[in-house]
């Protein structure tokens, strides 16, 4: 589990730190490019025989994701990096899961229950006094 945040500060310093001068494009699209290919080569080698289902749903779903949920989310997030201090902008992988969880409720009437509602709250305290300080 520590091991995602980990990777996460360590790529932000070093894009922070030698990324100046590359455009945040440039930073999405060849590691994504890459991460298909050899995700696309593992799945043809692995799930062969499997069914594929292309409906509107799977086509729908694999856009968003690809397209709103990867590409243009982390090219703004390194757009945010060379205007941002690198800590202060960590911070905004805390409410993404309140992100997820608000977009599930709204789009797709997924259950909200009091206990998701009061972590949600204590996240964003807690990012609203972490931000705090540091200002």
């Amino acid at each position: 589990m520590l091991g995602s945040p980990l990777t996460a500060a360590v790529s932000n310093v070093l894009v922070k730190k030698w990324g100046e001068g590359i455009h945040p494009i440039n930073l999405v699209a060849v590691p994504m490019l890459a991460t298909g290919a050899v995700m696309g080569a593992l799945a043809w080698l692995t799930e062969r025989g499997r069914l594929v289902r292309l409906d509107a749903e799977a086509v729908g779903a694999l856009l968003y994701l690809s397209i709103l949920g990867s590409a243009f989310t982390f090219t703004v997030y390194y757009w945010l990096l060379e205007r941002v201090a690198a800590t202060r902008l960590s911070v905004i992988t805390l409410v993404m899961p309140i992100v997820a969880v608000a977009t599930g409720t709204l789009f797709l009437g997924e259950p909200l229950s009091i206990v998701t509602v009061t972590g949600s709250v204590l996240i964003l305290l807690g990012v609203g006094m972490t931000l705090r300080a540091r200002a």
